[in-house]
């Protein structure tokens, strides 16, 4: 197994979370990554943040989004990643320490460019576990980025993500992607998906819609 994996994480003015997605990084099996942290704009303490984590370990970078709105820093996440691999991770969310290699391996073994692997759901002031989705697509469409692994090639080929689909950028996109690739469903829990307020993956209006 090898290919470098670049994980692409949008931020905007959540420090305090973003240090516990980078710390999850920091914690994977697969040694072989680069985290790139796409800055929409904060204002908090973020860029001082993230750049006392890269001073600590060269895979980590930082870059200021040109333009604002996640899905164009997703994208430019993506045009500044040097990986055959992405793998997307919201701000609030955590990949577990065998994320890469799971989806690694599998993604591999199914030779298909894009993954859609389990989640868990918690409450993040308690910690409780609320729900595990494993095997989970709805039609041809497949939301939660943060559980996602695409080939690179894949992503440019399909257009990347639109801000004009927003708050259903993601599911937007994988309608896109499924023009190209069958997709590969991975029966493996690889990330924890919180309920956080302006999560840009747990959004009310996306729940609603």
């Amino acid at each position: 197994m090898n290919g470098l994996v670049s994980c692409v994480v949008p931020s905007f003015n959540r420090a305090h979370l973003l240090k516990e997605a980078i710390e999850s990084i920091l914690c994977q099996t697969y040694p072989d990554w680069e985290l790139i942290i796409v800055d929409d704009g904060s204002t908090d303490h973020t860029a001082e943040m993230v750049a006392g984590y890269a001073q600590q370990d060269p895979r980590i970078k930082y870059y200021l989004n040109r333009e604002k709105g996640v899905s164009s820093a997703r994208n430019y996440g993506v045009e500044m990643a040097m990986g055959e691999y992405i793998a997307f991770l919201d701000d609030d969310d955590l990949s577990v320490p065998h994320r890469f290699d799971s989806q690694l391996k599998a993604i591999q073994k199914s030779r298909s460019r894009f993954l859609v692997s389990g989640y868990q759901v918690r409450r993040r002031s308690t910690g409780q576990i609320v729900d595990e989705v494993k095997l989970e697509l709805k039609q041809i469409c497949a939301g939660f980025p943060s559980r996602w692994m695409i080939k690179k090639e894949l992503f440019q080929i399909a257009g990347g993500f639109d801000q004009n689909a927003a708050p259903l950028e993601d599911i937007e996109l994988s309608v896109r992607i499924s023009a190209h690739e069958t997709f590969a469903l991975h029966d493996d829990i690889v990330s924890v998906i919180f309920f956080t307020e302006n999560s840009a993956s747990m959004a009310l209006d996306k729940m609603i819609a």
